[in-house]
């Protein structure tokens, strides 16, 4: 399952490469299983986050259907990276 995003956002990269970066397909989606495996998380972790607000930002299609537009998901993970242990621990003193 993973392996087909996977082949999904190669086909895109392949069309819509500036310089060196590759975009992202903001149509791509993932559901929270695909969310969980990209990620290597528990599926139930991802559900926490969700109701938390940790998480990155979903979209509801459905009563039962929540799913994740992949750019929201980079950027959130992008958010979340740090050179080192201190530069996190200052990122966390300044955000209270």
């Amino acid at each position: 399952m993973a392996n087909d995003i996977y082949s999904v956002e190669r086909a895109f990269a392949e069309r819509y490469l500036i310089g060196d970066r590759v975009l992202s397909n903001p149509e791509i989606y993932l559901t929270e299983e695909e969310f969980a495996v990209r990620y290597r998380l528990g599926r139930r972790t991802v559900q926490r986050w969700r109701q938390s607000g940790l998480g990155p930002v979903w979209v509801r299609l459905g009563p039962r259907r929540v799913v994740y537009r992949l750019v929201d998901c980079e950027a959130w993970a992008a958010s979340r990276t740090f050179a080192h242990r201190a530069a996190e621990l200052a990122h966390a003193a300044t955000a209270r």
